[in-house]
């Protein structure tokens, strides 16, 4: 028989049994905890990726130029384009607004003015059919048919990725540009 002492502990297959089950709550817990965290990092990558959103609308896709009004009216980017942005221009045959790297080419294949253009095969620079014996060719000794040829003040800007930008934002900007750079 089992003295009163012993009677009153619990059995062995008891402990484990509630060792156990203590095991069991601690993994919901260590499971929930963990689901919290994963939902808080969620949150905040959804917060970072909404910041970042928004950083790119309100910024120009062209010049880089980041205002918050972009965002508030759409409008007000579109003027940015329209009347600011140094990398844009007027196109003075059809007035449409155009990215200065691409001014030669507007000319010559989609510009929609009635005078026709074509390229001087000497500098690589369009001019007017009806102006054909106007035309002064812009040649340089050291004319590489490879290098950037700005539309606005024809100076060779060289070759590489970020040479429009070089050009057209880094101050004073392309000296011959209506849209100059602000300080």
């Amino acid at each position: 028989p089992k003295s009163i002492k012993e009677q009153s502990r619990p059995s062995k297959a008891m402990n484990n049994t509630h060792s156990n089950q203590s095991r069991k709550a601690t993994k919901p817990r260590k499971q929930q905890q963990q689901k919290r965290k994963r939902r808080k990092q969620q949150q905040q990558q959804k917060i970072v990726h909404k910041e970042e959103e928004e950083l790119l609308e309100s910024q120009c896709n062209f010049c880089g130029f980041s205002d918050a009004s972009f965002i508030e009216n759409e409008e007000n980017l579109d003027l940015h384009y329209w009347q600011s942005c140094p990398m844009l221009t007027s196109c003075k045959l059809c007035e449409q607004v155009i990215e200065i790297a691409t001014l030669h080419e507007h000319i010559l294949t989609e510009c929609e003015s009635k005078i026709k253009h074509r390229l001087c095969q000497k500098c690589n620079i369009p001019y007017s059919i009806q102006d054909n014996n106007n035309h002064k060719c812009v040649v340089d000794k050291n004319n590489n048919p490879n290098t950037n040829i700005c539309p606005l003040c024809l100076s060779d800007i060289g070759e590489s990725i970020n040479c429009w930008k070089q050009h057209l934002l880094k101050y004073p900007g392309c000296k011959s540009n209506p849209r100059p750079l602000m300080q």
